[in-house]
């Protein structure tokens, strides 16, 4: 049986004056990126058994806010390891090879330029690039099925399930009064987006179809 690896940039981080760059907090538009990715692998059935962090504040709080959508309770599923701040694709790959052999589905959540060199070097195709020609913007969300040993991470070894992006997910705090738009938005979904990306989003929208229809 293979592995799924989640690999998650922080979210959109602020940039107070006299605050060093480990030290940067998230935006509330950083925060509330976060917790809707983690909705999404809660409502897509996609809960990571180990989530590894970097420990830097922005990162940090991008990890608690997934745990809040994924309703799990950080002291007990949370990871920090200090490597992932600054780290290459290389370092990044020591750090996965470290998770315990038994999970089998891992979240990272660190930052660029290591994390879209580690997706570059492992996905089996070119990953698509959103509107801002960007590869991983910040809580941007890949999606990578990978052979059964964290230890043998080789060039193209993964296959490309998806990037989900938080702008392409609708706002699941908010009252929904016209099921009927969440209809067109299934249907209207980028073709840019992997095949496998948009049926899960379509999934997600018709869990929202279905709430509001109630």
């Amino acid at each position: 049986m293979g592995r799924e690896l989640l690999l998650m940039r922080h979210g959109k981080s602020a940039w107070p004056l006299d605050v060093a760059d480990y030290n940067r907090p998230l935006k509330k538009r950083g925060r509330k990126a976060a917790l809707a990715i983690g909705e999404w692998l809660l409502a897509s059935q996609q809960v990571p058994e180990w989530i590894v962090s970097s420990q830097a504040d922005r990162a940090r709080e991008t990890a608690e806010k997934v745990c809040k959508g994924l309703r799990l309770n950080p002291s007990k599923h949370l990871i920090f390891d200090d490597r992932i701040y600054e780290a290459g694709s290389e370092a990044l790959k020591q750090v996965l090879a470290d998770c315990p052999g038994y999970k089998r589905r891992v979240l990272l959540i660190g930052h660029n330029p290591g994390l879209d060199q580690l997706l570059l070097a492992l996905a089996d195709q070119p990953p698509p690039l959103d509107q801002d020609g960007k590869l991983l913007g910040t809580a941007h969300l890949a999606w990578l099925s990978l052979p059964d040993d964290w230890q043998q991470l080789r060039p193209g070894c993964g296959m490309l399930r998806g990037i989900i992006r938080p702008d392409d997910l609708p706002d699941a705090s908010v009252e929904i009064t016209d099921p009927e738009s969440l209809h067109q938005s299934a249907e209207s979904l980028s073709d840019g987006q992997p095949a496998k990306s948009r049926q899960l989003l379509r999934a997600w929208l018709q869990r929202l179809v279905v709430r509001a229809e109630n």
